[in-house]
């Protein structure tokens, strides 16, 4: 199972991505937080293998957050969940596994944090000495589907709005 944890200022999103989340047959949701302060809090208390982090927040905002997860807990995956389209250079420059925009489909989201999930226990074999690293984020940007050991390319903001049409 993959733990997740989410943190979103809003509580409708919150709730929303915990459902999401627990309809998933291979995630758990392990905790929710209100803002990046509290979310980073929280991980160091549950130790998640996905935090995903909205960008704008009172109390703490996502970027922050995901450069501290990363520098507390390297084989924690961080997927942004956003829907500022401007905050990808932030994301990439953070360190983050995913960035995906608001309009996704929940499938999107689902397979962005199963892609940071793989991408984040290949590192830690890889500094464990039992594995080999995976390839950076990529800078093209597609849905295709995450392959084992593969890494999900960010989302361009243009495929998240018009998937649906």
């Amino acid at each position: 199972m993959i733990r997740v944890l989410v943190a979103d200022d809003h509580p409708v999103m919150r709730l929303g991505l915990q459902l999401m989340i627990e309809s998933a047959p291979d995630l758990v949701h392990c905790g929710s937080a209100a803002n990046g302060v509290a979310a980073v809090s929280l991980a160091q208390q549950t130790a998640p293998d996905v935090v995903v982090l909205d960008v704008r927040m009172p109390g703490g905002d996502g970027i922050h957050a995901a450069r501290r997860i990363r520098e507390l807990l390297p084989d924690t995956g961080v997927v942004i969940h956003t829907s500022l389209a401007s905050a990808e250079a932030g994301a990439q420059a953070a360190g983050v596994d995913a960035f995906v925009l608001k309009g996704a489909t929940p499938q999107t989201l689902i397979e962005h944090i199963r892609s940071a999930d793989t991408t984040r226990r290949a590192t830690k074999r890889t500094s464990d000495g039992k594995g080999s690293r995976t390839d950076p984020v990529a800078t093209t940007r597609s849905h295709s589907r995450p392959t084992p050991g593969s890494r999900l390319p960010l989302t361009h903001p243009s495929q998240s709005i018009t998937a649906d049409l």
